[in-house]
């Protein structure tokens, strides 16, 4: 593989801490939206950049096998990791869990697979 090798299992491991670490604030520790809550933009893109470090972690892989496999294990750590995250929040006083924004976190995931997709097909696939 020609492109920088970034360590994105140690980028992605790092991420998913900061996901856990949002999703253990407090309610009341949150800032209050009036008019529009940007939450599940915020979700939308806090899962589009796991699941892009996710991706990249598997295409960059030293074993064939991973990088060959990349679409399913991504879909796998991306459809579980939300679903657990919501519901660890929801242990959290005064957080509550939502379905929508398992939604949205799985629309970051699914726009996030896309991209590396058409990004493997485009510059990876033929140096594979």
């Amino acid at each position: 593989m020609n492109i920088m090798k970034f360590n994105y299992q140690k980028l992605a491991a790092g991420f998913a801490v900061l996901i856990l670490g949002l999703s253990s604030i407090p309610a009341d520790s949150l800032p209050k939206q009036i008019f529009f809550s940007w939450d599940k933009i915020y979700h939308l893109i806090e899962y589009f950049i796991f699941i892009l470090l996710v991706g990249m972690s598997y295409i960059t892989s030293e074993t064939r096998r991973l990088r060959m496999k990349w679409i399913p294990y991504t879909l796998r750590i991306g459809l579980i990791f939300p679903i657990l995250d919501e519901l660890y929040q929801s242990l959290i006083p005064g957080r509550l869990s939502s379905w929508f924004d398992v939604l949205a976190d799985l629309s970051g995931v699914s726009i996030g697979i896309f991209a590396l997709a058409y990004y493997y097909e485009k510059h990876l696939r033929d140096k594979d």
